[in-house]
């Protein structure tokens, strides 16, 4: 699922998942390791902190909205067509804030997307709440 938001939001990057492993000694490494490929490969050590912020946050956002999915198949009533990510891209610039709304937007998820960044541009499916100079959020209208 999260390869598939991945794809939708229209990035080059994959996650690959490595299980179990049988060391040198044959004893059982007991841990899954997150490998993140870009183009369907390896760079360096596949480490996720090797990527930037907006990448990042992209793997971020595609881990948690696979969360959902598999959630809201299991529930009756189908879950909820919402997403509300709080800071999750702290550690990106306004092209890249950008970019994953503009990711988000293309997915058509409803989503609430909390930053410190500011960024200019109106979408369909995003809400924007804005802290003004006297500390008051307010909704900015499409």
């Amino acid at each position: 699922y999260s390869n598939m938001y991945l794809d939708k939001m229209g990035t080059n990057l994959n996650i690959r998942l490595e299980g179990f492993k049988v060391n040198a000694d044959n004893t059982i490494r007991e841990k899954i390791t997150p490998i993140v490929l870009r183009n369907g490969m390896i760079e360096g050590s596949g480490s996720y902190k090797r990527n930037s912020g907006g990448e990042k946050g992209k793997l971020d956002i595609s881990t948690t909205l696979a969360l959902q999915s598999l959630i809201n198949n299991a529930s009756k009533s189908g879950g909820l067509d919402y997403l509300h990510t709080d800071e999750t891209t702290e550690s990106i610039d306004s092209l890249g804030l950008e970019s994953i709304v503009d990711s988000l937007n293309n997915i058509g998820k409803t989503s609430l997307v909390t930053s410190h960044v500011s960024h200019n541009k109106n979408y369909e499916n995003i809400i924007i709440v804005e802290k003004d100079e006297t500390g008051v959020s307010k909704i900015i209208n499409n």
